[in-house]
């Protein structure tokens, strides 16, 4: 899978996932306040995180875009990823997003990488089909946006 894209909406910028973002997704992984509506898989280590995202540089089934607001705090804010593609990459799901920055909360960028990724999956990966899965916990969040 190709994991150069970089797309760019109003104050939000999807780009690639880095090396040097592996650090902040795993904090906010590991902030229960910030990870509470992520399904639960305990504390990640730094030796875990690397291995995660070894093994992601060479995986053909997820696009992983770190989210940064560019208006006014110019950094990484979170992540979103198109991932469990079928076999004839025709579908794909949509989740494991996150804005772990809570400086981010509450301006939106959530909404705008969701979409973004979303227009990108239907109009450059010419995918017919995106599924998400949406927890119970968070439907009332989703109601606010």
């Amino acid at each position: 899978m190709n994991h150069d894209y970089s797309l760019r909406y109003d104050d939000v910028l999807l780009r690639p996932l880095l090396h040097k973002d592996i650090e902040f997704l795993r904090k906010w992984r590991n902030d229960q306040e910030a990870s509470k509506y992520l399904r639960n898989i305990g504390t990640i280590s730094s030796e875990m995180q690397e291995k995660w995202f070894a093994s992601y540089l060479k995986d053909e089934d997820e696009i992983t875009f770190s989210i940064v607001e560019i208006r006014s705090l110019h950094r990484i804010v979170g992540s979103v990823s198109l991932y469990n593609f079928s076999a004839d990459k025709k579908q794909a799901e949509v989740g494991k997003i996150q804005i772990g920055d809570v400086e981010a909360h509450g301006k939106g960028i959530g909404r705008k990488a969701l979409v973004m990724i979303i227009d990108f999956g239907f109009k450059k990966l010419n995918l017919e089909k995106i599924v998400a899965g949406v927890n119970k916990k968070i439907f009332p969040l989703i109601l606010m946006i």
